[in-house]
């Protein structure tokens, strides 16, 4: 499990090998050798006997602001499990095992984009042709590479991760209300209420992804994907893509569902952001719909990757 101290003037202890936590007058105890990582927000409390708890069962401590952006772990002095981990992570970028990864990822990614345009088809009443284009594609996509039994080269994958991006999007807004429809994926600035929704949950998922990441005791600046950015998240980058269609479905429904407002947004010259209000309203709504099935999804996503560096079954 992955334990969070997240409320202010909680309180995380150790009494002999058990987490003790508490959160003013109720006290749990948490058998060490349950918690494989523990994440300390800011304004919470833990002991130098907890800490030396974790470095003790190689448990991957990292603290974060109260925003949930990670600033620092700890580390135990001498090498431990993760030291040959993390040597085959490197090798891994270059060799036949990465390339796994890397087409897992593309594989995931589609498929779920799929699953989303199809259920959007099947929840309206009239079928785009944006829509009808785009089925199209992602089924020939999908199709070609399930029948592609060797190794494919990044810059095909990337290209058919392009080509299916432009109309997926396209799709999405001709399913859109009226209101909300927009012309492409705009990223910073933003160029419209779709786009400063979805950069704004992309931001907070890459956040709860990189916590994962670094907790599974991978490098998260190692990609297999993403291998190309010097100085990035690049790992982290790679696996949020299979959890995009996650949040674009979580996005859509704030849109077509009537929850999102006006009052979420702010308009200039330059940009759509969201205001104030808008921040707090997608934060909650996230932390409710998405966090809970993420968290656990990324967690499993992360050990596959684990277990596939280090050859287990």
């Amino acid at each position: 499990m992955i334990l969070e101290i997240a409320e202010p003037g909680a309180y995380l202890s150790r009494k002999h090998d058990l987490f003790i936590v508490k959160v003013g007058d109720e006290k749990r105890e948490i058998p060490a050798i349950k918690v494989e990582g523990i994440v300390v927000f800011e304004n919470a409390l833990i002991t130098t006997s907890a800490i030396k708890l974790c470095l003790e069962r190689e448990i991957q401590l990292v603290l974060c602001d109260r925003t949930g952006q990670l600033y620092g772990r700890f580390w135990h002095s001498s090498s431990g499990k993760n030291t040959e981990l993390r040597r085959r992570q490197y090798a891994a970028i270059e060799n036949a095992c990465g390339a796994k990864i890397m087409r897992y990822i593309l594989e995931i990614k589609l498929e779920e984009q799929r699953k989303l345009l199809r259920y959007l088809r099947n929840n309206r009443t009239i079928q785009t042709p944006e829509t009808i284009e785009a089925m199209r594609i992602f089924d020939d996509s999908v199709h070609w590479l399930n029948r592609q039994s060797a190794s494919i080269s990044k810059q095909v994958l990337l290209g058919i991760e392009g080509n299916c991006a432009n109309v997926y999007f396209q799709a999405i807004s001709s399913m859109l209300p009226s209101k909300w429809k927009f012309s492409g994926r705009s990223q910073h600035p933003a160029n419209d209420a779709f786009n400063a929704l979805l950069n704004y949950a992309y931001g907070i998922t890459y956040r709860e992804i990189e916590k994962i990441v670094i907790i599974s005791g991978l490098d998260p600046n190692a990609g297999f994907y993403h291998t190309d950015q010097y100085g990035k998240p690049t790992l982290t980058y790679d696996i949020i893509e299979i959890f995009r269609p996650k949040v674009d479905r979580f996005v859509i429904a704030l849109l077509s569902k009537r929850v999102a407002k006006e009052s979420w947004f702010e308009h200039n010259d330059i940009e759509v952001s969201l205001s104030k209000i808008g921040r707090k309203e997608v934060i909650q709504a996230f932390y409710e719909k998405v966090k809970p099935s993420l968290q656990k999804e990324a967690w499993k996503f992360t050990r596959w990757i684990v277990n596939e560096l280090m050859g287990e079954p």
